[in-house]
């Protein structure tokens, strides 16, 4: 089954052809044509047109073609031609699945009477005789006047192609057009007024030759804009198919930006949710968010940072589950991060979105890194976070500083992003039913339930504790300040090695003559605590302080490099 669309330029005739392509799995005829060169700007061979040199003209101006005939205008005489193949046409209007082309009024007046076999039963007797071949007329509601006309232009901001495009749903169609090769035309372009009267002109040819020949016409369609004409196309071509297309909702993989919109504003059963500070997300607040085929997200002001267990460093899986939550909370603190937080090397966070998403039940998304980010080492770590169908709720996942330096992070910023893919089938059961899991809507960074009701780790046999282990952990890590601090304070007591010996033999022998041996020995125990604090204080002060010049010289040849 063919539907042919015809009407003036800017109506919507491109339009309506993706959104039919793209909602209900039409198909579509690539033309041919003798265009020039210097007019084939942004597209490509096999997608817009098959491209057919002034020189070969005679291949598609035959008896195997339709073609109209040039638009002459005043004293320029039009020479391209737009053709489509015969043997194409009968292919669609034959063919098991549904087809929508568009075409100038000559050309659907030469289809008419080459395909009426197609289009008009010529045996009356014949019952079960079907039409296979629609023809309809696009028009503006508005009398097309120079003016209106005018405002149609691409260049102008209330023109149909930006019209259309601030409606979420022909935004979704417009995306497409091309094969996603999306024309954009700046703002500042202007239409020659030589160019302009001519399309005005054959625009009114359209139009005239419609109210001259409307019996060829089985229908018209009328709106000032592109997406209107689509809903009203609906109404009309939805109920004459034999086969009925494909949803868009049943087609399984990974979601465009404009399916997502669709997902969001157009579903009427089951849609995708996402709430921004506790409400429904605007039209232009989901489209900021969306990038291609996914959706970047906030990190929000809760994070839970992962500390270590002052004596036993490891956590014991097998833990009684109430221990266990109460190992958790020690071991994984929240902290709000309104002034941001410095991610140490390698450290890793738990941290929530500042965006809420309610996924449909056929629906589920994976969280991903930013490019942006992972350049400075930054990355979405453990594993590609799964957000399950029908998750209610905050999006959670982990950063990890995979480098040596310090990086420090902020709330808000749009540190990763969402991925969406849809199932053949929807979930029966969707994820945040499971009350284990419910912890999922919750504001923080939820912590694992993995230990209730787990038999596997109830029946587990325990290893023996790593006690020494641990503290040899602690010790390795505060060793480098500490060899830092001695060999500073070394350094210090040589530098001021008279002074020191003076005020040993003038204060500190004459006191400690005089202390019995008790408070000697308190005041030893002191003395080598406070050493000690002080040895690794100094050590970790000039450690962060060779750190700052480092990066200070750093930056240094970095502006003068630049």
């Amino acid at each position: 089954m063919l539907f042919v669309l015809s009407g003036p330029s800017y109506v919507g005739k491109k339009t309506s052809i993706t959104h039919f392509m793209k909602l209900y799995s039409f198909s579509s005829i690539i033309p041919y044509t003798t265009k020039p060169h210097d007019h084939r700007v942004g597209e490509i061979e096999g997608i817009q047109y098959h491209y057919v040199e002034e020189a070969s003209r005679d291949d598609i101006a035959n008896d195997d073609f339709i073609y109209d005939e040039p638009f002459n205008f005043d004293e320029y005489k039009e020479t391209t031609l737009y053709a489509y193949k015969k043997s194409d046409i009968i292919n669609a209007i034959e063919s098991y699945s549904n087809f929508i082309i568009h075409a100038s009024v000559g050309n659907a007046e030469k289809m008419y009477g080459v395909f009426s076999q197609y289009h008009t039963n010529l045996d009356a007797n014949d019952k079960t005789w079907t039409q296979q071949i629609y023809f309809i007329f696009l028009d503006f509601n508005s009398q097309l006047t120079p003016d209106f006309f005018r405002q149609k232009q691409p260049g102008n901001k209330e023109g149909a192609a930006i019209e259309s495009l601030s409606d979420s749903k022909a935004g979704f169609i417009n995306s497409i057009v091309n094969a996603g090769k999306t024309k954009v035309v700046p703002e500042n372009s202007a239409v020659s007024s030589y160019g302009f009267k001519r399309r005005f002109s054959h625009a009114q040819k359209e139009i005239q030759f419609y109210r001259d020949h409307n019996n060829i016409f089985d229908a018209k369609v009328t709106s000032d804009k592109a997406y209107e004409i689509c809903e009203k196309l609906e109404a009309v071509i939805l109920p004459k198919l034999k086969v009925m297309p494909t949803s868009p909702d049943k087609i399984p993989g990974p979601l465009s930006n404009m399916d997502i919109i669709y997902m969001c504003e157009k579903r009427k059963n089951d849609p995708l949710e996402i709430h921004i500070d506790g409400r429904k997300a605007t039209s232009d607040e989901i489209e900021a968010l969306l990038c291609g085929c996914g959706m970047h997200i906030s990190l929000s002001n809760h994070i839970r940072r992962i500390t270590r267990k002052p004596v036993n460093p490891f956590i014991d899986m097998a833990e009684d589950a109430i221990d266990m939550e109460m190992i958790l909370d020690r071991a994984y603190p929240d902290e709000t991060i309104n002034k941001g937080y410095v991610l140490c090397p390698h450290e890793m966070i738990l941290c929530s979105s500042d965006e809420s998403i309610k996924l449909p039940h056929d629906v589920y998304a994976m969280v991903a890194s930013k490019f942006s980010y992972t350049q400075l080492g930054l990355s979405i770590e453990l594993s590609p976070s799964i957000i399950q169908s029908g998750h209610n709720g905050k999006i959670h996942f982990q950063i990890k500083n995979n480098t040596d330096n310090y990086i420090c992070i902020y709330p808000h910023i749009q540190v990763a992003q969402l991925l969406f893919f849809r199932t053949i089938q929807p979930s029966t059961k969707v994820y945040y039913e499971d009350s284990n899991h419910a912890y999922d809507r919750e504001y923080p960074s939820p912590l694992s339930k993995f230990r209730d009701d787990n038999t596997a780790l109830d029946k587990a046999k325990k290893p023996k504790a790593g006690f020494i282990k641990g503290i040899l952990l602690q010790l390795k890590e505060k060793m480098t300040a500490a060899v830092v601090g001695i060999i500073c304070t070394i350094a210090l007591c040589i530098l001021w090695a008279s002074q020191l010996y003076d005020v040993a033999q003038n204060y500190l022998i004459p006191l400690a003559k005089n202390l019995p041996v008790t408070a000697l020995v308190v005041l030893f125990a002191l003395t080598s605590c406070t050493a000690n604090t002080v040895v690794y204080i100094i050590g970790a002060c000039i450690l962060h302080i060779l750190g700052r010049i480092s990066h200070f010289i750093h930056k240094k040849k970095r502006e003068k490099d630049g």
